[in-house]
């Protein structure tokens, strides 16, 4: 990406955040380090992931944030009570949802930027080179794998945007939220309160494909996107590099609520009857065996899930398995 657009870019993404203080300090540095990495790469396309994913997430955050501050509990306030602006997010946060993407943005850069590669395939040249496969007799495993690296990073930000869509937006929805597992595996509806890992909605459903859209219609643009050059067929190709993304961040939010339901610890107030969500997507404190002289637990207890995870390493290990996992089926299908 040229200098003179990454420089000032960054600097004014990092002074919107601050200004608007939906970051904190240590967020502020993981998302100067997330910009440099992403702003060093050749193509501008995944800078422009990056802020499709900054913007649109920050947008959804704040929709009714009032109101959806009341639907469950904070780790660190008494009691649920409407709050003018969601809490800046931490440093945790922002590397939970971009470390992955960072990386895979690094290795490209390597790959295209290396003194081997230049020699041996047309990939590398100017930053609107075309995604095309290395000549047949440089067309080795290692090399596909390495050229199905953009699609990867495209990936990771299909399921990040399509998670934090579904997550704040599914929230709103007038129904109580299904269990996941118990709808998939045990074929029973086990609704659960706003908010609990592993609960979706049909608004969320929708609005994880909304987000996903976004991502892949920014990949796809001609001119901004990825440089995918096939001639008479590149429009087809585009459009199915959206349908593809939207489609895997889609299935990225659900693997997401998965892993949610069964690695992440869901605590409810029984008091209050409402899920108790971390601070900074931490673990949350919850009483084991404590029970009133009824017989009924009192206190946060557990509703569902296993404390293994906290909700930033739910995200990460999605991202991963996501991104990777898209990267290795279309490099087992023959793809790219």
């Amino acid at each position: 990406m040229k200098p003179a657009i990454a420089v000032p870019a960054t600097a004014i993404l990092v002074l919107y955040a601050a200004i608007r203080k939906s970051l904190t300090p240590g967020g502020l540095f993981a998302a100067l380090f997330t910009a440099v990495a992403h702003a060093v790469h050749p193509w501008s396309v995944f800078y422009g992931l990056l802020v499709v994913f900054f913007l649109g997430g920050t947008f959804v955050t704040k929709v009714k944030h009032a109101h959806k501050s009341t639907l469950t509990l904070s780790s660190t306030a008494p009691a649920a009570h409407p709050t003018s602006k969601p809490p800046p997010r931490t440093s945790t946060q922002v590397l939970a949802n971009s470390l992955c993407a960072s990386a895979l943005t690094l290795v490209h850069t390597l790959y295209l930027t290396s003194s081997s590669h230049h020699r041996s395939t047309p990939l590398v040249g100017s930053p609107r080179t075309c995604l095309a496969s290395p000549s047949p007799h440089t067309h080795t495993p290692t090399n596909h794998l390495l050229n199905l690296l953009p699609y990867s990073i495209v990936a990771a930000y299909a399921t990040a945007a399509a998670d934090t869509f579904a997550s704040e937006l599914g929230i709103l929805s007038p129904t109580p939220p299904v269990l996941l597992p118990d709808l998939l595996f045990r074929l029973r509806v086990r609704r659960v309160p706003p908010g609990t890992n592993g609960g979706v909605t049909g608004t969320g459903v929708a609005a994880s494909a909304l987000g996903a859209l976004l991502v892949g219609l920014a990949a796809a643009a001609p001119g901004v996107g990825l440089p995918v050059c096939n001639g008479d067929g590149e429009g087809a190709l585009r459009v199915g590099l959206v349908v593809g993304m939207c489609g895997v961040g889609t299935v990225g939010a659900l693997v997401d609520s998965l892993l949610g339901a069964w690695c992440q610890a869901s605590v409810v107030d029984n008091a209050a009857g409402k899920v108790v969500e971390g601070e900074g997507g931490r673990k949350v404190l919850y009483h084991v065996d404590r029970e009133a002289k009824d017989g009924r637990k009192k206190g946060r207890v557990l509703l569902t899930g296993r404390d293994w995870l906290s909700n930033n390493g739910v995200n990460f290990v999605t991202g991963l398995v996501m991104s990777l996992g898209t990267m290795g089926g279309m490099w087992l299908g023959g793809l790219g």
